[in-house]
């Protein structure tokens, strides 16, 4: 048996990296088929590349709220959007972190974007039947009924 060691960065990418791998194989709130953001009109059609994808969840770092249930990511090579569902109306800092999120996002992207879209819902929908955009970048564990008082 090999044993491996890694240090902190080198473990982080590792983790990032095998959680894109499993969420795209068989998570039960990523979608496969084409989604359609209502407000832009823009199509995601299939999932971004990981380099991507491990941007986006590398964004989330220390930017996630209690009030945000779930985080879902859109991506179709010139157009992005971070999607926060939300258990109450958002607060003046977690637009802010929402902000801070796609900023970091933007800046180690490799190209120049046409758009980079924040949208804040709330709802108390079940996590299983939100849209999904491309992915799901976050969500938080909820036991039916527990948060919904």
């Amino acid at each position: 048996m090999a044993l491996f060691i890694l240090d902190q960065p080198a473990l982080t990418w590792f983790l990032l990296i095998w959680m894109c791998m499993d969420q795209n194989q068989n998570h039960p709130v990523t979608r496969k088929r084409a989604m359609t953001n209502s407000q832009s009109k823009i199509k995601y059609r299939k999932m971004p590349p990981d380099d991507i994808i491990v941007l986006a969840i590398s964004a989330l770092n220390s930017e996630i709220t209690e009030n945000m249930r779930a985080i879902a990511f859109g991506y179709d090579g010139k157009n992005a959007k971070f999607l926060f569902y939300m258990a109450n109306k958002p607060k003046d800092f977690e637009k802010e972190a929402a902000e801070v999120i796609a900023t970091t996002f933007d800046s180690g992207h490799p190209t120049k974007m046409e758009s980079l879209d924040i949208e804040f819902v709330v709802t108390r929908e079940k996590i299983g039947k939100l849209d999904g955009l491309n992915f799901i970048l976050f969500h938080r564990h909820e036991l039916e009924g527990e948060w919904m008082i």
